[in-house]
C-alpha cells in the first residue's frame, strides 16, 4: 500500500515479485524507488533492499503492528521509530573458497 501523508490517500496494488525466486526484495525497492516515496515502513527487511533504500535516502521505519489503520496513526503522530540498522553488518564477512584453498 502506498500512502500519500499529504492528502491522506491509499493506493493499493500487488507487489508484482512475490513469485520471485530470487532477488525480490532488491526488485521491490527498486519498484518503490522508482514511485517517489519518501519512507518504507516493514515489519522486517533484507539487509540488501534496506541498503538499497538507504543509498536512495528513504527513510526506513520498523513496525511490529498489523494493523494498518494503527500504524498510519503511528506515522501521523511520529511514533514510529526508524530501523535499527544494527541488526546488519554491513561489512562483508564471507570467505570465498576457490580450488580448496582460501582466498
Amino acid at each position: 500500500m502506498l500512502y500519500d501523508d499529504s492528502n491522506h490517500t491509499r493506493n493499493l496494488f500487488p507487489n508484482p515479485f512475490t513469485s520471485e525466486l530470487g532477488g525480490a526484495g532488491i526488485r521491490t525497492a527498486q519498484y518503490l524507488i522508482e514511485k517517489n516515496i519518501d519512507a518504507v515502513i516493514v515489519r522486517q527487511i533484507g539487509r540488501n533492499p534496506l541498503r538499497f533504500f538507504l543509498s536512495a535516502n528513504i527513510k526506513v521505519y520498523q513496525t511490529t503492528e498489523n494493523d494498518v489503520e494503527k500504524v498510519i496513526q503511528l506515522l501521523n503522530e511520529g511514533r514510529l521509530e526508524v530501523f535499527d540498522q544494527s541488526v546488519f553488518s554491513f561489512k562483508s564477512g564471507r570467505k570465498r573458497f576457490r580450488s580448496g584453498r582460501e582466498c
